[in-house]
């Protein structure tokens, strides 16, 4: 649905800069481009469900944490083409935590949380239910407060 959203709203800037593009950008947005309009429908009710299923996890839970992404930090333009052995879903398959939220609409956060053994930076996703954007708000400064990360850096290439 995002592709597609966006491909209907730049479809005129996307085909006279295609080239202008990245592999990636260009690969998304063609994908928007072909999605039919019972699969977009679809995907609204998937999206519904998604929706529904988060519900019921925040009448229990104030907040969700996961990893930003699925991967350490990976070059510009060059995102994995597997993890973990698996085929990795474009762009798009280092961030499978942050872009069903997204989707979905609701409030979240990512906080510096530490490094990898490589000194990459690694993200704390946090995610809240429907306005809950001071609680996620007030957990991040928590949580920076005990792991405070604004004096390291990572190597700069």
């Amino acid at each position: 649905m995002f592709s597609t959203n966006v491909y209907a709203a730049y479809r005129k800037l996307f085909e006279s800069n295609k080239s202008e593009l990245t592999w990636y950008t260009q690969q998304w947005l063609e994908y928007g481009a072909s999605v039919s309009g019972a699969d977009y429908t679809s995907a609204i009710g998937e999206v519904d469900i998604l929706k529904s299923k988060f519900s019921a996890i925040f009448e229990k839970f104030d907040l969700i944490f996961t990893p930003t992404t699925s991967v350490p930090a990976f070059p510009v333009g060059n995102p994995p083409k597997t993890i973990n052995g698996i085929e990795a879903n474009g762009f798009w398959g280092a961030f499978p935590n942050t872009f069903p939220i997204n989707m979905i609409g609701y409030p979240a956060a990512s906080i510096p949380c530490g490094f990898t053994k490589n000194k990459l930076p690694v993200g704390l996703h946090i995610i809240g239910k429907p306005n809950a954007e001071a609680t996620i708000l007030a957990a991040s400064l928590k949580l920076e407060s005990i792991n405070p990360w604004i004096q390291n850096h990572p190597p700069v290439c």
